[in-house]
């Protein structure tokens, strides 16, 4: 937009300020506790700069007055004392400081970065209908608070307008300001002006910042104030002096169109334009009396907009309903279902995850007590004096020399058989055994051991008691110098291996996961060393094991449940890696659980990797239903695996080492989801429901609003 500047009092004082705006390059301006940088405009009167604070950094705006002498001393004062009255109001620039004493004079007040609005408009224009009428109505607003503090602006116009950093607007520049009761005339700017402003006899009256308003909209909308031209600016410029142009301005508003006439914009409602009409009436008496009504008449505005479109919401809004839901409801309802499902597995993975962990754990402290049962029992010194004993019997010497002999020893090994058999060693680990089973027979969340039995110092069964009295031994008097419980090493070794080549353990160790030669069930040892009763020898004379079939586990005999139960893995690598070891179908018959050995069932190694992804476990299959009698294990799973750690070294800061056992506990997918098929089956019923509440409610809804239409004179 042009420069529109003010018109001042007299011809006088236009010759003096031009006078002095010559001068204005010798003058030397300064502020303490300022610095200034850059001019932000020059007027008649003097010139704004901005300033930063030397102290805290922040930018001002500081307005210069050109010379005491050249303007009068109060125009400062009148300025001050208005913007002083209105210190506390949002909706005005904020003075900060003054310099009554300084030459030129001055006020600080705070800078505003956005610029003022006749800048938004050069820019944003042709600017929007609502953000244009957003602006206005603050604009407004703030001009109502003055008016009712008593202050009349008098010359409004966009570049008396600045913007705050939220592109809200600031009343500014009060040097044409009077009070309501000053009889003093005051000039504002061309086309902004109200015709009888225009006027030194003049009286300042509201509506004049009423037509300001007026003209501030129309130039919002169409980038210019009403009626101004090139042609009609430089007819009024002819005119050598102030009173010429005065009337030439007043005699322009003669037989001229209405406002609304001349707007070019199509998208400009009525309601606008009435208030543009009768904000920018040319006369007093026909036009609207306050800033204040012209806000009412905003709101009349948007209550009349908000009944338009309850008209076609009413009218509309129950085809467009309709449509929506017929078009989304199917793909809502997918939607629902799918996040229940989606909180359904997150819920199951979390409970699963908490329950493998607890399994794992409570594994892990049975073996922990399965740890301490055999070291007591190995240092147990009557224990210890009777294998000593053992080892001192004719059968066990004959049949240790026919072993390093190479000779054939099936008699003699009968023979061991028999002597061990009444022997205080086969006693003392009978009432072991019967012992445990009494204990847990008394707390069911004891270890259920399998068997205990010792070995000499290379491998030979001296003797082994069974917790099931209907097993026959047929271990005693044979070697198993090869098996991890005796030599503690990761692996079964070769039974071909020379029996003096490996030696026993050194200390208590889980052995791996070994099938019986007896019952052919899958077990763990805990086995330990066992010292010679001269403790200073620290002789290792044999090693004593107990076992426990993998289903004995605490948590294997609580009672299974259908749809969620754990299951044994082996971890080992290898060809073994990932065989089920225990499995819920080998406790309901053991064909099932022949089945289950004979034809090599177990995890691929992609399962178990996949078993550490989320999409892994709740797309589980168990291999189980590849037998003939696991239908029932067929389809999808949730599966969590935990791997279970060993006890730490006793007296050792060496940490617990994970086993190479997994817990793998599963949950069978459409039993967890369950609930979300009962949800999926109630929506549909109450989505039939809702669709008749609804369409019997839209009815009722624009049957209401119709007829409020129709009773409203607007439509």
């Amino acid at each position: 937009m042009s420069f529109d500047p003010t018109e001042r009092q007299s011809d006088i004082d236009h010759q003096r300020s031009k006078q002095l705006s010559l001068q204005q390059d010798e003058v030397a301006l300064e502020v303490p506790g300022y610095k200034l940088s850059a001019k932000l405009g020059t007027g008649a009167y003097g010139e704004v700069w901005v300033g930063t604070n030397v102290n805290t950094g922040s930018k001002v705006a500081i307005k210069f007055f050109s010379h005491e002498s050249g303007v009068n001393w109060n125009l400062l004062a009148h300025e001050v004392e208005k913007l002083v009255s209105l210190a506390t109001d949002r909706y005005v620039v904020q003075l900060l400081e003054v310099g009554w004493e300084s030459s030129p004079p001055y006020y600080v007040m705070e800078y505003l970065e956005e610029g003022s609005l006749d800048q938004y408009i050069d820019k944003h224009h042709p600017v929007d209908v609502e953000s244009a009428v957003s602006v206005f109505r603050e604009i407004a607003l703030g001009l109502s608070h003055a008016h009712r503090k008593g202050i009349l602006h008098c010359d409004l116009k966009p570049a008396n307008i600045l913007l705050d950093n939220d592109q809200r607007p600031r009343l500014a520049d009060f040097g044409q300001s009077r009070l309501s009761h000053d009889q003093s005339p005051a000039l504002g700017t061309l086309f902004y002006m109200a015709p009888e402003q225009a006027d030194m006899k003049a009286v300042p009256d509201v509506r004049w910042d009423v037509y300001a308003l007026g003209a501030l909209l129309y130039c919002l909308l169409e980038g210019e104030p009403p009626y101004r031209s090139g042609d009609r600016t430089r007819e009024i410029e002819q005119s050598e002096s102030l009173v010429g142009r005065l009337e030439m301005y007043r005699s322009l508003f003669t037989n001229l169109p209405a406002p609304s006439k001349t707007l070019t914009r199509t998208d400009v409602d009525p309601a606008l334009r009435e208030i543009i009409d009768q904000s920018l009436a040319v006369s007093p008496e026909d036009r609207l009396s306050t800033p204040q009504e012209i806000l009412n008449k905003l709101d009349r505005r948007d209550e009349l907009r908000r009944r338009r479109r309850m008209r076609t919401i009413g009218i509309i809004g129950p085809l467009v309903l309709l449509i929506v839901m017929g078009v989304f409801g199917s793909r809502w309802y997918q939607q629902s279902i799918s996040e229940a499902e989606r909180a359904v597995r997150t819920r199951v993975l979390e409970s699963n995850s908490w329950v493998s962990r607890h399994v794992a754990r409570t594994v892990e402290e049975e073996i922990n007590d399965l740890f301490e049962i055999i070291q007591a029992e190995a240092a147990n010194p009557d224990f210890i004096n009777h294998l000593s004993e053992l080892f001192e019997t004719n059968a066990y010497r004959e049949l240790k020399g026919a072993q390093q002999s190479g000779m054939k020893s099936a008699d003699l090994q009968q023979a061991l058989i028999q002597t061990q058999q009444n022997h205080p060693v086969s006693k003392h680990l009978e009432d072991r055994i019967a012992f445990y089973i009494a204990r847990l027979k008394a707390d069911p969340v004891r270890p259920k051991l399998a068997s205990l039995f010792v070995t000499d110092n290379q491998g030979t069964m001296m003797s082994i008691a069974y917790s099931a009295s209907e097993i026959q031994t047929q271990s005693v008097s044979r070697n198993y110098h090869w098996r991890t419980y005796f030599h503690g090493q990761p692996e079964d070794l070769d039974r071909a291996a020379p029996v003096d080549s490996v030696s026993p353990l050194t200390r208590t160790q889980l052995s791996t996961v070994f099938q019986s030669t007896t019952t052919k069930r899958w077990k763990l040892a805990v086995s330990t060393p066992v010292y010679a009763a001269d403790p200073e020898s620290n002789q290792i004379v044999g090693v004593m094991a107990l076992t426990i079939d993998l289903g004995d586990f605490a948590f294997m005999r609580n009672e299974i449940q259908q749809n969620q139960f754990a299951v044994f893995v082996d971890d080992r690598d290898g060809q073994r890696r990932g065989m089920i070891l225990q499995h819920p179908i080998m406790d309901e018959s053991a064909e099932a659980a022949a089945q289950l050995g004979q034809q090599n069932i177990k995890l691929s190694s992609d399962q178990l990797d996949d078993l550490q992804t989320v999409a892994g476990r709740l797309n589980y299959l168990d291999p189980v239903h590849e037998i003939e009698s696991g239908d029932e294990y067929a389809g999808r799973w949730i599966a969590v695996p935990e791997n279970v750690r060993l006890p730490a070294p006793i007296n050792s800061e060496q940490a617990s080492e994970e086993s190479e056992l997994i817990i793998l506990v599963q949950e069978r997918y459409e039993a967890a989801t369950a609930p979300v098929r009962a949800l999926a089956a109630q929506l549909i019923v109450e989505g039939v429901l809702a669709l008749l509440t609804v369409l019997i409610t839209l009815f009722v809804f624009w049957r209401t609003v119709a007829r409020r239409a129709i009773s409203t004179s607007y439509f």
